[in-house]
């Protein structure tokens, strides 16, 4: 594979007008080769006052020898200073389905892929943001229809188990929020919710792509930031997998854990982490059980 990215920025006073482009290159050999290579420019301009910003461009890209435009647009209104604001924008683009990016996602897949494609999508959202009492938030809503989406399916013809991609056009409408910043002095504290609400053309289901996942992490700076004491629960719901007259493995997951980093020197320290006091065995992937309660420890350099 061979990745560049270039971006031009030309300010007219207070407004950017910039220009980005690249290209993607993948090359997948096995019994066969395949080839799967992007290329894009985006040029956007955004103007406005401290108070209303407008952002308008558009993204251009190839695939293949084909062709795909999408929107780069947000207006920004700004109700009460950085306190509160509200935008709406509709974007989109390509995302790849290598090898790497699908196996980097699930570990367990077939060694040999005979068909890798781009997934296109547009993203059509809006919602609020801002600053509250020291904490930053943000809360949006989306419809994003994509082309290609990739999925999986365990692949029974291996003696054990795992996984091919089957691809499915799907109309996406999510929810997710964010908070982070600081509630206490020398406490600080980050959350965030995603939610999907999938209707594929074929497929019954999004086979292996959690609808729920949550995150919350508080973590706590003591001794002249020497000693760092964080606190994390993850949450995700049961993930949907093909009926193959196989017991009902997944479940909820609520990993708890927590951890203790000190650093003796500027430049070395200990940490041990306490990952999944629940103990639970949440099977991400199906045959693959995640780890109970674990412990890990050891030592840090830094130069």
């Amino acid at each position: 594979g061979l990745n560049l990215d270039l971006g031009l920025t030309k300010w007219f006073g207070e407004n950017p007008l910039t220009i980005a482009l690249g290209t993607d290159l993948t090359r997948l050999k096995d019994t066969s080769i395949q080839k799967l290579n992007t290329f894009f420019v985006n040029p956007t301009f955004s103007f406005g006052t401290s108070n209303v910003r407008i952002q308008f461009g558009a993204r251009m890209e190839t695939s293949n020898e084909e062709y795909y435009f999408y929107p780069d647009v947000e207006l920004l209104i700004n109700l009460a200073g950085n306190n509160l604001s509200v935008f709406a924008g509709a974007d989109g683009g390509l995302r790849k389905n290598n090898y790497r990016i699908l196996s980097d996602y699930n570990p367990f897949l077939v060694s040999e892929l005979s068909d890798i494609r781009v997934s296109s999508f547009y993203d059509f959202y809006g919602g609020i943001k801002g600053v509250m009492s020291g904490l930053e938030y943000s809360f949006q809503a989306g419809y994003k229809p994509t082309d290609d989406l990739a999925l999986f399916e365990v692949d029974q013809v291996k003696p054990w188990t795992r996984y091919d991609v089957v691809y499915d056009t799907a109309s996406i409408i999510y929810f997710k929020g964010a908070v982070k910043g600081n509630l206490f002095p020398k406490v600080d504290i980050s959350g965030s919710i995603v939610y999907n609400i999938y209707d594929l053309n074929n497929q019954e289901k999004a086979w292996f792509l959690p609808k729920l996942q949550t995150n919350v992490g508080v973590t706590y700076l003591t001794m002249d930031q020497r000693l760092r004491l964080k606190a994390e629960t993850y949450v995700t719901d049961p993930v949907e997998f093909q009926d193959l007259d196989l017991p009902d493995e997944p479940n909820l997951l609520m990993d708890v854990s927590l951890s203790a980093d000190y650093y003796l020197t500027e430049n070395f320290g200990v940490f041990v982490h306490l990952n999944n006091l629940a103990a639970n065995k949440y099977r991400r992937w199906y045959s693959y059980p995640n780890f109970g309660l674990n412990i890990l420890g050891g030592i840090t350099a830094r130069f």
